[in-house]
């Protein structure tokens, strides 16, 4: 079964060397991840955190609170790579 087709704004990739980790931060839009290669660890604000592998994705859709100004310690998430592969990322905006 294949759905209609989803519009989207746009598709990005992005390759991480090994070592990478961002700061807290929030995505400037809603977007689904799909993590093409290496692993890709995502932290919370709550001190949970899970690791995507390739193949594994998630809809993104940590904006920051409309009115709201970005405070790392209240607000986003963090990310990393993960392991000895470079990771591989592809953004598809919605």
């Amino acid at each position: 079964m294949l759905s209609s087709v989803i519009p989207t704004t746009g598709c990005q990739f992005r390759q991480s060397p090994v070592g990478f980790r961002s700061q807290f931060h929030c995505t400037t839009e809603k977007q689904w991840l799909v993590v093409l290669g290496g692993e890709m660890k995502i932290g919370l604000q709550d001190g949970s955190s899970r690791t995507f592998k390739p193949g594994e994705h998630f809809y993104s859709a940590d904006l920051l609170p409309e009115g709201a100004t970005f405070d790392p310690g209240v607000h986003g998430h963090w990310s990393c790579q993960v392991g000895e592969q470079p990771l591989i990322t592809m953004f598809v905006k919605s």
